[in-house]
C-alpha cells in the first residue's frame, strides 16, 4: 500500500507534464534517516511544534473567553515560534518563552481540566492532517469537548521503537557475536542516541508550554503502551497504525480521556482494523468510541448524527481508574 504512493504521483506528475521532478521516498523502518541528520534535527523540532501548537490551538478555541481574540494571539505566538525555527539557535527559546507568557495571559471561562477530553487517534496521514480532522475537531469544540490528535511525533517514537524491536529479535536469534559482527552495536548505539535527543527536544518544547495550561498530556510510555497492546490488541509483528492506535487509545482512557475517535481514509485497511480490534474491547467497558472514515467530502446526516451521540457519551462518562 505504502509502496504505492509514490508510484501513483510519478504517473500524476508525467501526465501533468512535469518533466523535471524527482520524488524523495523515505521510509517508516529507519524512521526516514535517508533526509540526513541536519535536515533530520530542523524537521523533528518543526514536527514536535507543530503537534503542540495545534493541541494548543484547539485549546484556545474551547477555553478562551474571547475566542477570536485568543486565536490572534495564538496566530502571532505561532508566526514568531516559526520565525524562531528559520533563525535557529537561542532565537527558537527566546520566541517559545514569549509564546507561552502571551498564551498564559489569554483569559478563559474554564481550564483545561475542567473540560471532558477525545483522543483521536487512527492513520497515520490523516489524523494529523486538517483538511481530513478539522470537520471532527469542530464539531467536538461544538459540544465543548477538547480533542486531543495523537501526534506526528507518536508515528516516529513507534519507528524508532519499531527498529529496536527488531534489532533485539535480530540479536536474540543469531545472538550477540553474529549480530556484531554485522554492526548491530553501532545500530543499536546510534538508535539509542537518536531516540534520548528526541525525546530531549520534546521534553523542552513541552515544558516551555505546559505553564499555559492549553496543552493535554498523553500516553508517553511507549514500552508500557505496546507491552499492553501486544498482550491485548495486535502483536507488534504487524508494524502498522493498527499496532500503535489502540494501544494507545486504551492507555489514554486509563489515563482519564473520556473518548477515543478513530479516523482514516475511506476503505482504509488500518483504520478498519483499528476499529475492529478496539472498538470491541471499549464497548465491552462502557467507554465512548466512533469511528469514522473520510473521502474529501463533509459527512452526510448520518455520521453527524453518529458523532453528536459520540458527543453526548463523551460528556456523560465518568471516569472511574481501574
Amino acid at each position: 500500500r505504502t509502496g504505492q504512493y509514490h508510484v501513483f504521483y510519478d504517473k500524476l506528475f508525467e501526465e501533468l507534464g512535469f518533466e523535471n521532478v524527482v520524488l524523495f521516498v523515505g521510509s517508516g523502518e529507519n524512521s526516514y534517516r535517508e533526509v540526513g541528520p541536519t535536515f533530520g534535527r530542523d524537521m523533528w523540532r518543526a514536527v514536535v511544534l507543530s503537534d503542540y501548537f495545534t493541541d494548543v490551538r484547539h485549546a484556545v478555541k474551547l477555553l478562551a473567553r474571547d475566542a477570536d481574540a485568543g486565536l490572534r494571539v495564538f496566530d502571532r505566538c505561532w508566526r514568531e515560534v516559526v520565525d524562531g525555527v528559520v533563525r535557529g539557535g537561542a532565537a527558537l527559546d527566546e520566541a517559545l518563552a514569549r509564546a507561552a507568557r502571551a498564551l498564559a495571559a489569554i483569559s478563559r471561562k474554564r481550564s483545561i481540566d475542567e473540560v471532558k477530553k477525545v483522543l483521536v487517534v487512527g492513520e497515520i496521514y490523516v489524523r494529523r492532517d486538517t483538511f481530513s480532522v478539522q470537520e471532527l475537531c469542530d464539531h467536538l469544540l461544538e459540544q465543548g469537548i477538547l480533542p486531543k490528535l495523537a501526534g506526528v511525533t507518536e508515528w516516529i517514537h513507534y519507528c524508532d521503537w519499531s527498529q529496536r524491536f527488531l534489532l533485539e529479535r535480530e540479536r536474540e536469534r543469531d545472538g550477540l557475536v553474529q549480530a556484531a559482527r554485522r554492526g548491530w552495536l553501532r545500530e543499536r548505539a546510534w538508535l539509542g542516541v537518536e531516540e534520548w535527543w528526541k525525546h530531549r527536544v520534546e521534553r523542552q518544547v513541552r515544558d516551555a508550554l505546559r505553564p499555559t495550561g492549553l496543552i493535554a498530556d498523553a500516553p508517553e510510555d511507549m514500552d508500557e503502551t505496546l507491552e499492553f497492546g501486544g498482550r491485548t490488541f495486535v502483536d507488534p509483528e504487524l508494524e502498522s497504525e493498527a499496532t500503535i492506535s489502540p494501544a494507545v487509545a486504551a492507555a489514554a482512557m486509563h489515563d482519564g480521556y473520556s473518548g477515543i475517535a478513530i479516523i482514516a481514509p475511506f476503505g482504509c485497511l488500518p483504520g478498519r482494523l483499528i476499529e475492529g480490534v478496539y472498538a470491541p474491547w471499549a464497548k465491552a467497558r462502557g467507554y465512548p468510541v466512533v469511528a469514522l472514515e473520510n473521502d474529501g467530502q463533509p459527512y452526510p446526516p448520518n455520521v453527524i448524527a453518529r458523532l453528536e451521540v459520540f458527543a453526548q457519551n463523551v460528556q456523560r462518562f465518568e471516569h472511574h481508574p481501574q
